[in-house]
């Protein structure tokens, strides 16, 4: 695990990201601080107000997060004063939340802190820039649930996946939707330089656009939301792929095998796995169908973490967990509780 650690220490930025509410993704965040304790400057925000309030084993209120002096806070303002610790202000940030504007602080002595951070991507990204400048090491993204999307590699350099029991009462379906969750954030990236270029002028459109040969085709619809008849009939007219700049969802994959579009070869091009909301069903039909979905830049998956207890009472065998899912996922797995974990060596 030392290895691992000393790899994601290297990191600009972490994302911790939750499959689900109670999977540990916090007890995650304060294993990773307890371990740059004294080595590594850390800075720590979170996307919006993380809506995970229980315990991952009791029920009870969830753990809090605990950090050294030295260490560098993005937070908004009702969360900075309800810190249980000596603080100083070091900037504002204009960035406005329910809870108040975000402020960074520096921590003046050891204690606990609350993170709420911008819920809005872009300025989460200017947060985790100011941290960096005004000296954190690594910036560590506490992720709200179901916000996948700070998991980009435009936000993020590293993630780490927090998955448990909470996720299924069957320890099998846990394995099979934390692998799916993965296969959809870990999609293959264009690697052809030009076909790049083009990409990134299509999505710096805001519009769906399609490709054909080497030029750009820009459509009027705004999202795949509603374009489907549109993107049907641009895939029918001999477009070898159509860029996305938005969500990718059910709906559009439906529509298309349901209209018995050909599908072979074509390719669907969103910015990265973040933007796909997919039931496993409807993205293995579209590979069936001969389809690829590419990303423009790759998420960098340090780790997945698991919580072997459910706040409904019941728990799996973590060494079991830790085995099935990296068998099936070849990702290092750890449960920071029993510090049980496969592909950890080192």
């Amino acid at each position: 695990m030392k290895e691992l650690l000393d790899k994601i220490f290297q990191l600009n930025s972490l994302a911790i990201v939750g499959m689900e509410k109670n999977v540990g993704k916090t007890t995650t965040m304060n294993y990773i601080i307890e371990n740059a304790w004294g080595k590594h400057l850390l800075g720590l925000t979170s996307i919006g107000i993380d809506g995970e309030k229980e315990d991952q084993v009791t029920g009870t209120d969830k753990p809090m997060v605990y950090v050294e002096k030295g260490t560098l806070i993005a937070t908004a303002k009702s969360a900075y004063l309800s810190s249980d610790l000596t603080k100083g202000v070091l900037a504002t940030t204009g960035l406005q939340t329910p809870m108040g504007e975000v402020v960074i602080f520096e921590a003046l002595s050891d204690g606990f802190v609350e993170l709420m951070g911008p819920s809005i991507n872009k300025y989460l990204k200017l947060v985790i820039q100011k941290l960096k400048v005004l000296g954190s090491r690594l910036v560590i993204v506490d992720g709200a649930l179901s916000r996948r999307t700070m998991a980009s590699p435009a936000i993020a350099d590293g993630v780490i996946l927090a998955t448990g029991a909470a996720v299924s009462r069957d320890m099998q379906e846990v394995v099979v939707e934390t692998a799916h969750r993965i296969d959809l954030l870990q999609i293959d990236y264009e690697k052809n330089q030009e076909k790049v270029e083009l990409v990134k002028s299509g999505l710096g459109q805001g519009k769906v656009c399609f490709i054909q040969g080497d030029e750009l085709q820009v459509t009027d619809e705004v999202t795949a939301i509603g374009a489907e008849s549109t993107i049907k009939t641009g895939l029918e007219a001999g477009a070898e792929g159509v860029i996305i700049g938005g969500v990718v969802g059910d709906r559009l994959i439906e529509y298309l095998v349901s209209q018995r579009v050909a599908l072979e070869g074509k390719v669907i091009y969103v910015e990265d796995g973040t933007k796909l909301f997919l039931k496993e069903e409807n993205y293995r039909r579209l590979q069936l169908k001969g389809a690829k979905v590419l990303g423009l830049n790759p998420i960098n998956i340090q780790l997945v973490t698991v919580n072997p207890y459910s706040p409904e009472g019941y728990f799996f065998d973590s060494s079991e967990l830790c085995q099935l899912l990296h068998e099936r996922i070849q990702l290092p797995v750890f449960d920071v509780i029993s510090k049980i974990g496969v592909g950890v060596e080192g």
